[in-house]
């Protein structure tokens, strides 16, 4: 099976990775907050000790829980995506129809074609809009 870097499995498990970072967030805010319940001296706040840590923690651990159960209750049933029947066409088939390739995108293959094999059109290099540019060749596929 291939990688996908953008595939909705990465995107799915940034998702829910993003929950860390925020719930130390909530905890850093937790701590201000307690710092400024207090006076102006360090440590004059409602909490101290191990109030204060428990406090922090237990806002963390409440924030995991309650972005796991977002994601799962409220944001899963909308990113179903459907899967996509896998193509059997051949290589002529799928260029006809999509000029980017892996010959039209790879500028050596393209000097290769042209200079080298001398292909009668040769390789056009692929650029988006420019579609219209590019020579049909079935001799090499192209």
């Amino acid at each position: 099976r291939k990688f996908n870097f953008s595939g909705p499995e990465v995107h799915w498990l940034g998702m829910q990775l993003w929950a860390i970072p925020c719930s130390i967030l909530l905890g850093a805010l937790v701590f201000k907050a307690n710092q400024m319940s207090g006076g102006t001296q360090l440590g004059s706040g409602f909490l101290r000790g191990r109030e204060l840590w428990f406090s922090i923690l237990g806002a963390m651990a409440l924030h995991l829980v309650v972005h796991y159960s977002v994601l799962e209750i409220v944001v899963r049933p909308y990113s179903e995506v459907e899967e996509e029947d896998p193509i059997d066409d051949e290589y002529k088939t799928v260029a006809a129809y999509q000029p980017a390739t892996h010959f039209s995108t790879n500028p050596v293959y393209c000097l290769r074609s042209k200079y080298i094999l001398n292909h009668s059109p040769p390789q056009v290099m692929y650029s988006a809009g420019k579609e219209h540019l590019m020579k049909a060749n079935s001799k090499i596929g192209a």
